[in-house]
C-alpha cells in the first residue's frame, strides 16, 4: 500500500487519538499536546496518510534555532508498522527542516529500543551522545539534621549574575558537555547550549552553586524537582548530588527528575543516591 505525507489538520486529532492512545501503558501525551503543535511556529505536525486521506501515522518536526531541527512523536496505527510509514515522515520532517535552513536533525531514542535505532541508521542518523533520565521520589516526612540532609557551607543556593561566566567556563571544557556534545535539554527536546541559557536561568532564580558544582532547576505544579543542566567533576559528583536532593527536599518537592549527559561517575553517583535511571542516546543527520 502506497501512503503520502501531509501537514496535519485539526479535524486529524480523532484518527490520531485514535492510534495512539496505546502507545505506553499509561497512554500518551501525542493527542492532548497536536492542537497546540499546530499553532507552534516553530515546527510542523506531518501525517502520512492513505489512499482514503485517513492518517494512519504523525511525527513532528521542530526548528530549536536557526540551523538544529529536532524530530519526536514518531507514531504509527498498529496495523501499518513495518510498511515504510515512520521513514516515509521522517524524510518528510527531514525535508520540511532543510528548507527553512536547519543543517542538522537530532532525535532521542530509549536505548532498549532496538526496532527504532535500526530504523534511524538505516535512515543516515548516527549516534551521537548518550543520554539518563533519572528519577528519585523524596519521603515527606521531617529528615535528620533540622531537615538538612548536607551541612550549611554543602548546600546549594540561588547563584549570582556574576558567577555565570565561571560556570559557562567550567562546563564548556569539561567532562558533562563532551558527554552530552553540548546539547541543553527543553523538556524532552534537545538544542546547542549558550551562556545566555545559564543568564536565564540566573534571572528566573533557577540557578544554583555550591562548593562542588551548580545545578539549573526549578519545582513544577506536581512537586518535581526538574533539573536539565548541571556541572560538576567526577570528584564532586557525590557531594553535588547529595545537595539537590537536599535542595529539593528543602522545597517540599514530592521527586527529583533530571534529564543529563551519562558519564559513568555521574551516573554512579546518582544510582548510589538512590536515583532510577532510564539511557537513550540522541541520533544525528546531517542535513
Amino acid at each position: 500500500m502506497s501512503y503520502r505525507v501531509r501537514p496535519a489538520r485539526a479535524e486529524d486529532l480523532d484518527a490520531v487519538e485514535g492510534f495512539t492512545q496505546g502507545t505506553f501503558d499509561w497512554g500518551d501525551y501525542v493527542a492532548e499536546s497536536f492542537m497546540a503543535w499546530l499553532e507552534d511556529p516553530r515546527g510542523r505536525v506531518l501525517v502520512a496518510v492513505d489512499g482514503t486521506d485517513a492518517p494512519v501515522g504523525l511525527a513532528r518536526v521542530v526548528l530549536m534555532s536557526d540551523i538544529e531541527a529536532w524530530m519526536h512523536a514518531a507514531r504509527v496505527h498498529p496495523d501499518r508498522r513495518r510498511g515504510g510509514v515512520g521513514s516515509l515522515l521522517n524524510r518528510a520532517g527531514c525535508d520540511f527542516a532543510r528548507e527553512r535552513g536547519a543543517l542538522i536533525a537530532r532525535l532521542l531514542i530509549e536505548s532498549w529500543n532496538e526496532p527504532a535505532r535500526n530504523q534511524v541508521e538505516k535512515l543516515g542518523y548516527h549516534e551521537t551522545g548518550h543520554w539518563v533520565s533519572a528519577t528519585k521520589a523524596l519521603a515527606m516526612e521531617p529528615t535528620t539534621n533540622g531537615g538538612r540532609r548536607v551541612s550549611g557551607e554543602e548546600r546549594l543556593t540561588p547563584a549570582r549574575r556574576t558567577e555565570v561566566d565561571l560556570a559557562w567556563m567550567t562546563w564548556d571544557v569539561g567532562d558533562l558537555a563532551l558527554t552530552g556534545r553540548q546539547l541543553f535539554p527543553v523538556g524532552w527536546t534537545f538544542r546547542r547550549m549558550t551562556r545566555r541559557d545559564l543568564d536565564d536561568a540566573v534571572g528566573a532564580a533557577r540557578l544554583y552553586q555550591c562548593p562542588s558544582g551548580w545545578v539549573v532547576g526549578a519545582i513544577d505544579a506536581e512537586g518535581t524537582f526538574n533539573i536539565p543542566w548541571v556541572q560538576t567533576t567526577d570528584l564532586d559528583a557525590d557531594r553535588l548530588v547529595k545537595a539537590v536532593i537536599d535542595l529539593a527536599d528543602g522545597q517540599r518537592a514530592e521527586s527529583v527528575w533530571a534529564l543529563l549527559p551519562a558519564a559513568d561517575w555521574l551516573t554512579e553517583s546518582l544510582t548510589k543516591y538512590g536515583f532510577s535511571l532510564r539511557p537513550s542516546s540522541i541520533w544525528s543527520l546531517s542535513l
